[in-house]
């Protein structure tokens, strides 16, 4: 791995993770009403949620880069599914019911769960990195997965 695809990375994920989303509203709040600590706690669990994201952007880009587009469209295709599901759900509900609240407990597996369930993580994922290491694709390999993740 060369110094300037690692830079890319870190650049790459710096982006993915300064992006606001629905999690820096909830972050915000939880910490507003638990203190920074609960926040704190929440966002390492939500990163941790953003880093499996990160690996399956990462092996869909190394994929299609060695191994044909076909894991590229089958992660893309799953993600789509699962937007039309969230909104087949959000459009037949007949009432808003009770959303269940975080009240502390549990910080770190609330915020895993939360980012890992996020519908838009894995493609503005792929997006991000692509769109920043994709010029690098001759270096990129299988052996430079997990550099690229820690940099990321």
């Amino acid at each position: 791995m060369t110094l300037s695809l690692f830079i890319a990375t870190l650049i790459a994920g710096f982006v993915y993770s300064v992006i606001p989303g629905p999690a820096v509203l909830l972050v915000f709040s939880l910490a507003a009403q638990h203190g920074r600590a609960m926040g704190a706690r929440f966002l390492l669990g939500h990163m941790a949620g953003d880093i499996v994201w990160s690996a399956l952007a990462f092996a869909s880009i190394l994929g299609v880069s060695q191994m044909g587009p076909m894991l590229f469209e089958i992660l893309g295709a799953g993600c789509g599914l699962y937007l039309i599901y969230l909104g087949i759900k959000a459009m037949t509900a007949t009432s808003i019911g009770e959303a269940p609240v975080l009240r502390g407990h549990r910080p770190y597996r609330a915020g895993f769960l939360f980012g890992l369930t996020n519908p838009k993580a894995y493609p503005v994922a792929v997006a991000v990195f692509t769109a920043l290491i994709a010029r690098y694709t001759l270096e990129l390999s299988w052996s430079s997965l997990p550099l690229m993740g820690l940099a990321a």
